[in-house]
């Protein structure tokens, strides 16, 4: 079953009274009990995908196609009906823990504020059915006294979980979620995510930059550059066989054992500034000695 599809995107920010594009012609459909990966470098587009869906984008954001949810177009949606969204259906969960908790305020109490959002919870079961949330992501009763101050890195992820799951959402967003952890909490975190997800028959879109967690997660991936979908498909396919050269230098980019002693592979250009996107096809590379040097095969793809 279809929860989410984004069909014929494209996103525009006005910049010194300019229109540049930021995402074009952006198709997906995410499905119940799946995981959806979208990896690309800084810039290529990942967060602001997330923040158009859920409405997320300033004011002046010129924003045209469709997202729909359970059947409906969100961007056809009041304001009032995006909170509703927002809190009970489509929940997101930020890269830095550190920023998004209050560090004034006690775990137990901010996982509560959302827990009043959703009300179905009676007001007498609120507490419990926090203290419950907070065990179901691994975490002490006595974490809902603490302060974040008072908790490892690992811990406030696990409350950002928290917080995210508490109104039963058939959709989570993680906007890169282990940006900040070292190796082994961050397995333990994307363990977490699948887990509880699986368990809720819910379906989770999953951002990063790290194809190795995207290997880990994921059904199916789309690889982005510069505001454009320049792959998709099953996870492993795409990682074992990737048809477009951008996909392929991003795996070659990523360190091996076996490579161990000699030189990494790099992507020799950046990503490109909104302001040098307009008006150039893919690849977008200003530089065309590199795009012969390096991606040969790039030319078919224009």
């Amino acid at each position: 079953m279809t929860l989410l599809r984004v069909k014929d995107l494209n996103v525009e920010l006005i910049i010194k009274k300019e229109a540049y594009p930021v995402l074009e012609n952006i198709n997906f459909s995410l499905n119940r009990n799946k995981t959806l990966g979208i990896v690309g470098e800084s810039g290529s587009g990942k967060s602001i995908t997330a923040q158009t869906i859920l409405r997320m984008l300033p004011d002046d954001a010129i924003v045209n196609g469709t997202v729909e949810f359970n059947g409906e177009n969100l961007l056809g949606f009041s304001e009032r009906q995006m909170r509703q969204i927002r809190t009970k259906e489509i929940s997101m969960i930020f890269q830095e823990p550190g920023l998004t908790l209050n560090p004034l305020m006690r775990v137990g109490q901010q996982v509560l504020e959302a827990a009043r959002l959703d009300q179905s919870i009676p007001a007498n079961k609120r507490e419990s059915e926090v203290i419950k949330m907070l065990e179901e992501v691994g975490l002490k009763k006595d974490v809902y006294k603490k302060y974040p101050h008072e908790l490892s890195g690992g811990m406030k992820q696990r409350v950002i979980i928290a917080i995210a799951l508490i109104c039963n959402p058939s959709v989570i967003i993680a906007d890169e979620p282990t940006t900040a952890l070292d190796a082994s909490i961050q397995s333990q975190i994307l363990d977490l995510l699948k887990s509880v997800m699986e368990k809720r028959d819910g379906a989770l879109l999953l951002i990063s930059h790290d194809l190795t967690v995207i290997k880990h997660m994921c059904d199916d991936v789309l690889v982005m550059y510069a505001g454009r979908i320049v792959e998709s498909g099953k996870t492993d396919i795409v990682l074992s066989t990737p048809k477009h050269p951008y996909t392929k230098a991003l795996i070659d980019a990523v360190p091996r054992f076996q490579k161990r002693g000699s030189a990494l592979d790099i992507i020799p250009f950046s990503v490109p500034s909104l302001t040098e996107r307009s008006g150039l096809s893919w690849p977008y590379l200003s530089n065309e000695e590199y795009l012969n040097e390096y991606f040969p095969e790039a030319g078919d793809e224009s």
